[in-house]
């Protein structure tokens, strides 16, 4: 079993929109996940897959989030 250890976690508010997150799981198992939020993406890479497919889809999603940020920090 993994052991998850404890790191600073990003804090939404309940009227922000945007960190709204829709997640489906269908009859066979696959997840859906829409409007990924920052949070979301955190408990999603801490939950340790062990598929490296899984794994590099939420490190891409990451980056595109981060790169998002500086930009909307930069105007």
């Amino acid at each position: 079993m993994k052991t998850v250890s404890p790191k600073k976690r990003t804090l939404i508010s309940a009227d922000d929109e945007a960190a709204v997150t829709d997640i489906r799981i269908a009859p066979d198992g696959r997840v859906f996940v829409f409007g990924t939020s920052r949070p979301v993406l955190e408990m999603l890479s801490d939950l340790g897959w062990g598929d490296q497919a899984v794994t590099a889809r939420i490190q891409a999603l990451q980056q595109t989030a981060a790169e998002t940020t500086q930009q909307e920090s930069a105007t």
